[in-house]
Formats: structure tokens, sequence, C-alpha cells
């Protein structure tokens, strides 16, 4: 699933509608509509969703922020934040929590730079006011080659220790230079179908973060190719087990007939497990 898109309620070029079908050409089961203190989108997009079955589900989110470019996406959202100055932002993000929504730092490369908001930051994590971090985000690639180490640096400093969650989004307003919608990534060990079994597993932190990028940001982790996937364990270790597995399923495949094959390859290459699992049967 994508966490992070924007539509036309705040900056996007795209309707809920066309953000919808573009997800739905990319295999994603799921997008977050998270504009910028706004969740008409969201809205739009389940009832849209709601009325389409073969459309990815549509989680309502919004975008909001304490100032810098210091990002919060809060799931779940159920009514827009339009105040959220940073010493109202506590008790919002507690009250989101408290009616059961998720709360991720957006970006955090963008954020942890600022002194002021990384003890800010750090004071929200120990109150238990946030669930995870945008590890993959279309603003990565203005890092280029410093990408990799902010990421680890990123994940030894707070995912780790705090036991925070990674997660995807693409954080699409428009294509650009390789931002496309479903970029970024999150992969989700879902014990239910629908909403309530998505909002479950990025509560309990069953998910990895990935990136698939058209541009090259030579990540170490993956042999200098601009795709990785980042998460705790053991999801991360289940979803590459997975693809283990499925690679395997192609190889047998190939032996029968060597077309389809090769277009599963190319699901896997993109990042569409699922759909190459579906395929597979």
């Amino acid at each position: 699933m994508d966490l992070h898109v924007h539509s036309i309620y705040s900056g996007g070029s795209l309707t809920p509608l066309e953000i919808l079908n573009l997800a739905d050409s990319a295999f994603l089961d799921a997008v977050a509509i998270s504009d910028h203190n706004e969740i008409r989108g969201a809205v739009e997009g389940q009832i849209i969703a709601g009325a389409t079955p073969r459309l990815p589900l549509v989680l309502s989110a919004q975008e909001i922020s304490a100032g810098d470019h210091c990002h919060f996406l809060l799931i779940g959202s159920t009514e827009a934040q339009a105040d959220t100055g940073r010493a109202k932002l506590p008790l919002i993000l507690q009250a989101h929590r408290e009616q059961g929504g998720i709360v991720f730092l957006a970006h955090p490369w963008t954020a942890l730079r600022h002194n002021w908001f990384r003890g800010f930051c750090r004071e929200l994590v120990t109150a238990g006011l946030m669930d995870g971090m945008e590890l993959c985000n279309a603003s990565i690639l203005d890092l280029a080659r410093s990408a990799a180490p902010v990421i680890r640096g990123i994940w030894e400093e707070w995912l780790l220790p705090y036991n925070l969650a990674a997660v995807g989004g693409s954080d699409y307003h428009y294509r650009n230079k390789g931002r496309v919608l479903g970029m970024g990534r999150t992969y989700l060990k879902v014990f239910e179908p629908g909403e309530n079994g998505l909002l479950e597993a990025l509560r309990n932190r069953r998910c990895v973060a990935g990136l698939f990028s058209e541009i090259a940001l030579e990540f170490p982790e993956t042999g200098g190719e601009s795709r990785f996937l980042l998460g705790q364990e053991p999801w991360l270790g289940d979803l590459k087990a997975l693809l283990e597995r499925l690679q395997v399923r192609i190889v047998e495949r190939e032996r029968i007939d060597p077309g389809p094959a090769r277009f599963l390859r190319q699901l896997l290459s993109a990042g569409h497990f699922q759909a190459a699992a579906d395929l597979l049967g």
C-alpha cells in the first residue's frame, strides 16, 4: 500500500478517482489519501472505492505540520485538523491515538535535522504518541548518494531503540523527477481483510518499508540498486521468505512457458509482490 498520497484538495494534480485508478494500475491494494489538514479527498475516495470493489481500499488520513517541514501522517483521521501549532500538537496526537488513529513522522530527514524538533520528537516517542517513521518517500531522491546513510542513521537511532514501525509512501503530488505513485510502499502482515485489518497491522508494527524508484540511489544493501526493503523482524524476514518462494515458483513456471515468467519477474522487480503471488496462485 501507499501511505502518503495527495489529491487536488492539497496541491495534488489528481482527483480521488484518478488516484484510485492509478493505484489500481500500479497493483496497490490500498492507499491513504493524506492531504494537508484535510480529509475530503480521503472521504471521497472511500465512497468511490466502496462502490467499485476492484479499486484499492482507501484509508482516511491527513498530513499535519509542526513547522519547518516537520510533518506527521495521521492515519485513520475522522476530522480535519486546521490548527496544528507546536503547543497543540501533543494533544492532537493524543486524541487521535485515543480514537484508534495511528501516527507516523513523514519524511524524517527533513524534520530531524532541526535540533528543536529532535528533542520534541523524542518526547512524543517517549509519551507513546508516535507509531513509526516514513523511511520511504519521494523526497529521499533529493538526497541522492547520501540517502542510504541518512536512512540507516534514522533506523539505528530511532526505529530500532524505540521499536517504531518503518513505513513507506510516495508523497505523490504529481509525476515529477521519478516521483510516481507507489514508489514508496508499506508491506503489511494482515490477519483480517479490510480497513480494520490494515489499521491493526500498522498499529502492531507488522510492516516493512519499500522503495522502488526510477532513479538509482545506490543503496549498498541492495548491491547498488534503487530498490530496498527495511523493517523490523520477523516481518522483514517473512517478506524476504515470501519473495524467495515466489522466485522459485517463477523458475518452475519458466520451464513451462517463459513468457509469463518474464512478466512475473517484472512484477517482483517493481515491488508488486502480492500481484505476483496472486497470479502464481
